[in-house]
């Protein structure tokens, strides 16, 4: 039977067929060509205008021309199974061979982790902290990252201690072997409590509440605790007129030692740091009734990425302080364009190209149609969507690199794809597109999607696999 004729596809494209021997090969290890055809159309009769048209093959042992619709350039490759789940988080997917081509519904996802830039980034920030203590923060998966090989390449590169949000954060990190200081900077309830205190987690307290549940759970010696005051983020932290209560009762329970002082920056990404000199002048306030009240801190600690990229402004504001937590800049990605620093991109988000068509004058791309051509064009549909980590408001106006050149995205993201318009330049299926990383950076791409760095980097996708170069 011919490939094509009779396909039961919804789609109108034949299920993966091998182009020789027309036989499906049945072992997930086995490796073969495959092709998807439009089954209403004859893909040998079509054979000399898809040469034509595509200027490409693949090329495993041997060349082949395959035949495409006008209309639908399809996905073209070698098939084969890399050893992990593509959507296992922390799978390796080995990037293919330039003029090779990947699988038909293989979209080449890959989030590369380049281990070189985090190495720069930390040393560019040591040399900033001057002498201070660098707590690298480590949440949300370290921003996406992969929070176990970016800690021990940090701590490796001069990050002394570890920060993450949340008990489970500390947990996996202790569960996969790093045995540096970690704070846990959301703090802990009873449930967390004594887990943290059986790994020798240090905690922020917000309130006298967490100090009691830490000094039950104490068991080999006394939990370290770090104290916040609420000098204007109005988020957690014990109010100014409540923190000297709590810190008494950290002072005098057993069982928990204050270890640090610290608020939290609202402001410091802001040309204007009036708002933040205001913040340090209520926290030296606190310092010095802390102090009279007998603490004895082993850190002070008030500086994110904004407040330490900063400089000595907000240095000498508050000289109490000998510790920082950077987390955004570790990335390579600055809170707010005007901060200075020499910062390279960590993480680089990129697909592939999954098929090519021509549209007509007013035809529209994507759900709803949201954009429509103006000229005869073509359209690449790339395997990255909001799944993946671009945002829906991207649509139409983000942009996607691809052979180092941008084009712009058309139509609406959906979650698996998006458009863009490469009229007629080269680009072919099979080439990797960038979304953000040493091309895009994660700023500009942020951006045009009216977001934040931060929120690109977390949303990378659970099955878009890290791949981590340079370790």
């Amino acid at each position: 039977m011919r490939a094509g004729v009779n396909s039961a596809s919804p789609h109108g494209l034949e299920d993966l067929y091998p182009v020789a021997g027309r036989k499906r090969l049945r072992g997930e290890g086995r490796a073969g060509h495959y092709v998807a055809v439009d089954r209403y159309r004859d893909p040998v009769a079509l054979e000399a205008q898809a040469r034509d048209e595509t200027r490409h093959g693949a090329t495993v042992g041997h060349c082949a021309r395959l035949a495409v619709d006008h209309q639908f350039e399809c996905s073209v490759g070698h098939r084969r199974i890399l050893g992990r789940n593509f959507g296992q988080r922390g799978g390796r997917v080995k990037p293919l061979r330039p003029g090779t081509f990947p699988a038909v519904g293989s979209a080449g996802r890959e989030a590369r982790i380049d281990h070189g830039a985090l190495r720069a980034n930390a040393a560019e920030l040591v040399k900033r902290a001057e002498g201070r203590t660098i707590f690298a923060v480590l949440k949300a998966d370290a921003y996406g990252h992969g929070a176990v090989p970016v800690a021990r390449t940090l701590l490796a590169a001069g990050c002394e201690r570890l920060a993450v949000m949340t008990p489970g954060e500390a947990s996996s990190l202790r569960d996969a072997g790093v045995e540096a200081p970690i704070l846990v900077l959301e703090g802990a309830g009873e449930e967390a409590a004594g887990e943290l205190a059986g790994r020798g987690c240090a905690v922020v307290v917000h309130h006298p509440g967490q100090v009691e549940a830490l000094a039950r759970a104490a068991c080999a010696g006394p939990v370290a605790v770090h104290i916040e005051v609420d000098t204007g983020m109005h988020r957690m932290g014990a109010k100014p007129e409540m923190a000297d209560g709590l810190l008494r009762s950290a002072i005098e329970t057993p069982g928990v030692v204050v270890e640090g002082l610290m608020t939290h920056l609202a402001h410091a990404d802001e040309p204007d740091l009036l708002p933040t000199l205001a913040q340090l002048s209520r926290f030296r306030e606190f310092l010095k009734r802390a102090r009279a009240a007998g603490a004895a801190p082993s850190f002070v600690h008030f500086a994110n990425s904004a407040g330490l990229l900063c400089g000595e402004v907000l240095a000498e504001a508050c000289p109490e302080a000998n510790a920082v937590r950077p987390g955004l800049a570790l990335y390579g990605a600055r809170p707010a364009p005007h901060l200075p620093g020499e910062l390279r991109p960590v993480m680089t988000l990129v697909g592939r190209v999954a098929s090519l068509r021509t549209v007509e004058p007013g035809a529209g791309v994507g759900y709803s149609a949201t954009w429509r051509a103006e000229r005869v064009t073509r359209v690449a549909t790339v395997g990255l969507g909001y799944a993946d980590g671009i945002p829906v408001a991207a649509s139409n106006r983000g942009a996607l690199q691809i052979r180092d050149r941008r084009y712009p995205m058309v139509g609406r993201v959906s979650m698996d794809s998006v458009g863009v318009e490469v009229g007629d330049a080269p680009v072919a299926v099979g080439d990797e597109a960038q979304a953000f990383g040493d091309g895009i950076s994660v700023e500009e791409a942020a951006g045009a999607a009216g977001t934040i760095a931060y929120e690109l980097l977390v949303g990378v996708g659970g099955r878009v696999p890290r791949v981590h170069v340079g370790v």
